[in-house]
């Protein structure tokens, strides 16, 4: 693998844990762009995330802004700017939670 010693079973390993962590700072990042005030910037809103995410998720902080900064144009982790669709069963199950993010948005 690129001149690497390590098996294919490491480097999943290696990536699954990467994954984890991307997945849940980008959550963070997502949540808090969808709620953008007036006059911050993406610099204030990465600020604001990674001050979150050593709050509520690990106390050493993100220690993979590098790999998220390449890996938040992917169109997977791509920032969302529109209301997902959601099942009519998910809508009626989380009602309230949707309409206080519809509010927000809007």
């Amino acid at each position: 693998m690129g001149g690497s010693d390590r098996s294919r079973h490491q480097v999943n390993s290696k990536w699954k844990d990467l994954q984890k962590k991307c997945n849940a700072f980008n959550g963070i990042y997502n949540c808090k762009m969808n709620s953008l005030a007036s006059g911050r910037s993406e610099a204030d809103v990465l600020q604001s995330s990674l001050s979150e995410y050593r709050r509520t998720i690990n106390q050493k902080g993100f220690l993979h802004q590098q790999a998220w900064e390449w890996l938040k144009d992917n169109a997977k982790w791509a920032f969302v700017t529109k209301v997902r669709e959601y099942s009519a069963s998910f809508f009626k199950t989380n009602q309230n939670i949707f309409i206080q993010r519809l509010h927000i948005i809007l």
